[in-house]
C-alpha cells in the first residue's frame, strides 16, 4: 500500500470516529442513566451479595466504587424526590409550578455535597476502618449516602410543625 492510500485510510477512518462520536455520548449517557435509575437497587443488593460470596480483594473494591458512585446516584435521586415533593406542596397550596430549575440545581449540589462529605467522614473515621466488619461498613455507608434524605425529612418536619399541622 503507498503512502496515499494509507493517508486516505486514516483521513476515512477519522473522519468514521468524529462522526460516530455523537451516537458514542447518547450510549454513554444512557448508560449512566440506566445505571443512576437502577442505584437503589444495585446499592441494596450487591453488598449483600458480597459480603457472602466474594473475596476481601473484591470487598475493597466494592467499598472504593460505593464511595465513590454513591453520592452520584444520591443527588441524582435526590433532586427527584425533592422535586416531586415541592411539586405537591405547591399544588396544594394552590400556587402555580414552574418547573424549579434553580430548586433542581440546589438540590443536586445539596444532596451531592452532603452525602459526599457524609460518606468521606465515615470513610475515614479510624474505627470505622480497622474494627468495623463488613457487613456494618456497608450499612453505615448507607446511612451516610442517606444523610440528605435525613436532613430533607427533618426540614419538611419542622416546616410543618412551623404552620401548624398544614
Amino acid at each position: 500500500m503507498d503512502s496515499r492510500t494509507e493517508a486516505n485510510l486514516n483521513q476515512l477512518a477519522g473522519d468514521v470516529h468524529f462522526l460516530t462520536a455523537p451516537l458514542r455520548f447518547l450510549w454513554h449517557a444512557l448508560l449512566w442513566f440506566l445505571f443512576l435509575l437502577c442505584a437503589p437497587a444495585i446499592f441494596l443488593i450487591v453488598p449483600i451479595l458480597a459480603v457472602k460470596y466474594a473475596s476481601q480483594d473484591e470487598i475493597w473494591l466494592l467499598k472504593w466504587v460505593f464511595g465513590v458512585l454513591g453520592p452520584f446516584a444520591a443527588s441524582f435521586w435526590f433532586i427527584i424526590i425533592a422535586g416531586v415533593l415541592r411539586r405537591r406542596d405547591r399544588e396544594a397550596r394552590g400556587m402555580e409550578w414552574n418547573g424549579g430549575v434553580l430548586h433542581g440545581l440546589g438540590s443536586m449540589v445539596f444532596g451531592f455535597m452532603v452525602s459526599a462529605a457524609a460518606m468521606f467522614f465515615f470513610a475515614t473515621n479510624y474505627s470505622v476502618r480497622c474494627e468495623w466488619n463488613d457487613s456494618a461498613w456497608f450499612t453505615g455507608a448507607s446511612i451516610a449516602l442517606l444523610s440528605p434524605f435525613a436532613l430533607l425529612y427533618v426540614w419538611r418536619l419542622l416546616k410543618r410543625v412551623d404552620v401548624g399541622g398544614r
